[in-house]
């Protein structure tokens, strides 16, 4: 069911929409090289956890598009650390993004590496 959300989310955009589906940290370790700033937008949709959220964030960051958007799932989902992380995350990576909500997700935008 969730796989045919994910699929008809991005169908309306064709070919300019990819759709990948695997633990995370296993596509960044093939993909992450050879797709520095290749991507308009990246959403993140797993783990809660501190340290895994905290290593697909830093992981997916160097991906984006300057302009980019990314996008963390569950913000406010029961038990999950993500609100702290972004706290924690927000001296250093503040400066280089533009937060654009805070609500069931947190997004921003990339506007500087």
């Amino acid at each position: 069911e969730n796989r045919d959300l994910s699929y008809a989310a991005v169908a309306p955009f064709g070919n300019k929409a990819t759709l990948y589906r695997q633990p995370s940290q296993e596509w960044f370790q093939v993909c992450s090289l050879a797709l520095v700033g290749a991507f308009d937008a990246i959403y993140l949709d797993g783990m809660h956890d501190y340290d895994p959220l905290k290593a697909d964030i830093l992981a997916a960051w160097p991906l984006l598009k300057i302009g980019g958007v990314l996008i963390v799932d569950d913000y406010f989902a029961k038990n999950s650390e993500i609100p702290k992380l972004i706290e924690d995350l927000t001296p250093e990576y503040g400066p280089r993004w533009t937060e654009l909500f805070r609500n069931r997700q947190f997004g921003c935008r990339k506007i500087a590496e």
